[in-house]
């Protein structure tokens, strides 16, 4: 298996059990309906895909913080929402975005979307000027 594969599996996992535990909050709300929780789902692993896709920087867990705002407010706009549900799911996704501020996570997937885009050699090259520890003279 190449280096590419590994990180877009590693990838897929980390995708996979972010939208789990999401999905598992989501199921504690008794206010959200089957139709709304599956609309919500969708939209985290959309802004999930297009994570893995994009270059890991700047707006990597602002991203996502502004997707899951926006399903919230949207369910608090059609009343499938209250407020007091909305903050617990906000909270929920706390550990989700200190996810995507984890340099290595971040690191992971730039190697990733290198790979994929330029080459396995692209890559590596990339990794080996960006993590690298300071070396001692």
């Amino acid at each position: 298996m190449s280096a590419a594969s590994s990180q877009d599996t590693d990838f897929a996992a980390l995708r996979a059990s972010l939208l789990s535990r999401f999905e598992a909050e989501l199921r504690e709300q008794r206010d959200i309906d089957a139709a709304s929780r599956e609309s919500m789902l969708a939209r985290m692993d959309e802004a999930l895909q297009q994570q893995g896709q994009s270059n890991a920087g700047d707006a990597s867990a602002g991203h996502v913080r502004a997707e899951v705002t926006e399903a919230i407010q949207m369910l608090s706009q059609h009343g499938l929402l209250d407020s007091s549900g909305g903050e617990e799911v906000e909270r929920a996704f706390t550990q989700v975005y200190s996810v995507f501020e984890n340099d290595a996570v971040n690191r992971a997937l730039e190697f990733a979307r290198i790979s994929r885009e330029e080459g396995e050699e692209a890559a590596r090259a990339w990794l080996a000027l960006n993590a690298a520890p300071a070396s001692t003279a």
